[in-house]
């Protein structure tokens, strides 16, 4: 069968308008994202470059950056050197709208400072509807590889940066399956890296199809070095540690109550071998002046009290209960925690050395 001139010549026009239009996708694509970005008064920035894989249904941005705009802030809100979004093309073909998200390399970075031009909280981005309006897809799962969350101050004395690294997380069944069963739960977990070389794992599970949502979350951080937070305690409470490690056990339940998600959860930090006050280094060393050597000396003298074990061991429990909107975190309690656990240790210690 032989196929006419004009008939090859519309399929060789059809091939080439489609190249064409291929080709101008990814500009029209990264165009339009940049133009979503310049319409938010509150943000400047872009993305460089898009790729698109039509077959495979999946767009990739390369060097996302969004700033505040018209600040002086040397860190921007939101960098990642790789977004992809991709569709299910399985719920496609069943009338449904469902794709994922993969990021590389997300970091967030909050700013304190005192003034509001050079503070940045990440709220001056409607993340939620730039991303139904960019991808108006349910997002069925949520991937993170190599994250990092920062809280700065670039006008304290020293400069602070406390982060989280390394974060690789997922979040599953966030609303593909929850369609078909109401009472099911989307998990997400991660695991993460601290300033001090801490260790982060968290597993939360919710249904974040009910109103309010309900849920469960378990975080634990594990072996935290006191002296990488030294700038942080510096700056804020003019003090510096010597020595000591973290560790953090976290739990929270939220429920529906009266229409609102109440929580009911505990947070047990634990310190080891702390010490703040070392004559060497603060005085010789350092110089640090008179009134901030008492400061350092009396928190010194209370974590001694405090401290039960031959590993130093300070210890409590804080209540967190109220709303998720208006959460109420005992902190009064925590310091009793404190003192109670004191008081229980040496007795303990001391009724062990009388059976001895």
């Amino acid at each position: 069968m032989r196929i006419s001139k004009s008939v090859k010549i519309a399929l060789l026009s059809l091939l080439l308008v489609g190249l064409v239009i291929r080709g101008l996708l990814p500009g029209f694509v990264r165009d339009h994202f940049n133009s979503m970005i310049a319409e938010n008064a509150k943000t400047s920035g872009g993305v460089k470059d898009v790729d698109l894989w039509l077959l495979s249904g999946r767009i990739e941005l390369h060097e996302l950056s969004i700033s505040k705009a018209d600040a002086e802030i040397p860190a921007p809100i939101f960098t990642a050197s790789r977004i992809a979004f991709s569709i299910s093309w399985r719920d496609l073909f069943k009338g449904r709208l469902f794709g994922d998200i993969a990021m590389t390399q997300p970091v967030l970075n909050i700013v304190d400072a005192p003034s509001p031009n050079k503070t940045q909280t990440g709220t001056e981005v409607d993340w939620r509807a730039a991303l139904q309006s960019f991808y108006p897809f349910e997002i069925n799962r949520v991937y993170i590889e190599g994250g990092e969350v920062h809280f700065r101050n670039f006008n304290s004395d020293p400069p602070v940066d406390l982060y989280l690294a390394n974060i690789d997380g997922s979040a599953q069944n966030i609303t593909n399956d929850l369609r078909q069963n109401q009472n099911k739960q989307a998990h997400i977990r991660a695991t993460a890296t601290t300033i001090g070389n801490g260790d982060v794992e968290v597993d939360a599970s919710f249904n974040l199809l009910k109103q309010p949502s309900v849920g469960d979350l378990t975080a634990k951080v594990n072996k935290l070095q006191l002296t990488a937070l030294n700038d942080f305690t510096r700056a804020y409470a003019n003090l510096d540690i010597q020595r000591g490690e973290l560790e953090i056990n976290a739990h929270i339940n939220a429920e529906e109550s009266d229409g609102k998600t109440k929580l009911d959860g505990e947070l047990t930090p634990v310190v080891t071998n702390m010490n703040i006050l070392r004559w060497r280094t603060d005085v010789e060393q350092q110089h640090d002046p008179g009134i901030i050597l008492v400061w350092e000396g009396s928190l010194d003298l209370i974590t001694r009290i405090l401290e039960v074990g031959e590993l130093d061991r300070m210890e409590t429990s804080v209540p967190i209960e109220g709303t998720l909107k208006e959460p109420d975190v005992g902190v009064w309690s925590g310091l009793f925690g404190l003192v109670k656990h004191a008081i229980l240790g040496r007795l303990e210690n001391d009724s062990l050395r009388e059976t001895d």
